[in-house]
């Protein structure tokens, strides 16, 4: 009996000092988790790979324990996955030869699609550069493409952005066409783009004649917009996020992105030549 008593109480004895052991460790994680404001100088880390998500950034006292942490929201390459996701399902349909009127269904939603996330894509790390530099042009409205060029003199992309961000307003604002058209064949007559608020860049990059910009060749009436559009966006969109990547890594670190694709874990640029081989 006595016996039993004693080996009871050594486990209850074991069972308590790992309870202890668990609670000791748990309260020494909480205080290295835990956010003081301190009032010394902080140092700014950028993270990316292994870090806190869509390349935040993270402000840290120096010297002690204690320290004051910040996070900046930027979603950054948080977008590439559902792009991933739109360019796979969308190649289970075919491409074909797109009419004079409208392009195919299945073409025209996921091809819009691509391109809102993927200028969503730039317009982020955009931001994340007006972070870094805005003691630059605080006052002043510059668009995405002038900004950079502003930052960096030696950008070549900036009618390129510029375009980009034109076909970007005219499907997110849904611009509206007037279009008239013959049935057998379907044939298109005339369209004409009704009354909207046009800012520069809209005037700068739109040809009338053709319904496209003028250096891209992008369809700018919603409905024509097609997968082959969305690869011309994605090619530029990249470009840009390579050029802010080559200045410094702060501002942007794409190039080694990865993403599920297809049962694999790929660079997302695997995913725009999947794409690119299928058009």
């Amino acid at each position: 009996m006595c016996k039993g008593r004693a080996s009871s109480r050594h486990r209850f004895a074991s069972a308590r000092a790992v309870a202890v052991r668990r609670a000791s460790a748990l309260a020494q994680c909480v205080a290295q988790l835990q956010l003081v404001r301190t009032g010394r100088k902080r140092r700014t880390i950028s993270w990316h790979r292994g870090g806190p998500p869509h390349n935040n950034t993270l402000e840290r006292s120096t010297g002690m324990a204690r320290r004051t942490e910040q996070i900046v929201s930027i979603l950054g390459s948080g977008y590439f996955q559902p792009i991933a996701d739109l360019i796979d399902r969308s190649l289970k349909w075919p491409v074909t030869k797109r009419g004079s009127v409208n392009a195919l269904y299945y073409d025209n939603i996921y091809a819009t699609s691509v391109i809102l996330l993927m200028v969503a894509t730039l317009e982020s790390y955009a931001t994340r550069l007006r972070y870094f530099h805005r003691s630059v042009a605080p006052g002043q409205r510059l668009t995405v493409a002038n900004y950079i060029k502003r930052i960096f003199p030696g950008f070549q992309l900036q009618k390129a952005v510029t375009e980009v961000f034109v076909l970007r307003d005219a499907i997110f604002h849904n611009h509206l066409w007037e279009i008239d058209f013959t049935w057998r064949p379907m044939t298109l007559r005339s369209a004409t783009l009704l009354p909207h608020l046009e800012d520069g860049k809209f005037k700068a990059a739109v040809n009338h004649r053709t319904r496209r910009t003028r250096n891209l060749r992008l369809h700018l009436v919603p409905t024509q917009v097609t997968r082959r559009d969305a690869l011309k966006v994605i090619d530029v969109v990249w470009k840009a996020l390579l050029f802010l990547e080559g200045k410094d890594r702060k501002y942007c670190y794409v190039s080694d992105e990865h993403v599920p694709f297809r049962g694999n874990m790929v660079v997302f640029m695997e995913v725009r030549n999947a794409l690119a081989k299928a058009l």
